[in-house]
């Protein structure tokens, strides 16, 4: 899974890369090892210039797996806490398709195994 990181008024440290990176692996962890065209754009930073208390980080992603773009934005006091957030809400994301999308194949499966056992 590709990732690219942004940062918006505010700046990128190694410190903060390299925390994306380990929560996006663990998200990339959940995306089968089939997609391997999966993409992650995280955008983290301020949300104003102007503010010095209260709530004002925001960490959004946006990932493009499974042909569907799923996205997640959080604002929170730290930005640790947004990044977490937003990676809590998008591993829930992923994980309720992927299991959607699994049930379906198998009822599929069940329909033509019991079209065959019925003669139908």
């Amino acid at each position: 899974m590709k990732i690219n990181i942004t940062a918006v008024g505010t700046d990128l440290t190694e410190a903060l890369r390299s925390y994306v990176e380990k929560k996006l692996t663990q998200v990339g962890k959940i995306v089968d090892a089939t997609e391997d065209a999966a993409i992650a754009q995280v955008d983290i930073g301020k949300t104003t210039k102007h503010h010095v208390s209260g709530v004002i980080f925001k960490a959004e992603i946006i990932l493009r797996a499974y042909g569907k773009k799923f996205t997640v934005t959080a604002e929170k006091e730290d930005m640790y806490a947004a990044i977490d957030a937003v990676k809590d809400e998008i591993e829930e994301q992923v994980t309720s398709f992927r299991d959607k999308k699994k049930d379906l194949e198998r009822k599929g499966g069940r329909a033509i195994k019991e079209m065959i056992h019925t003669g139908e």
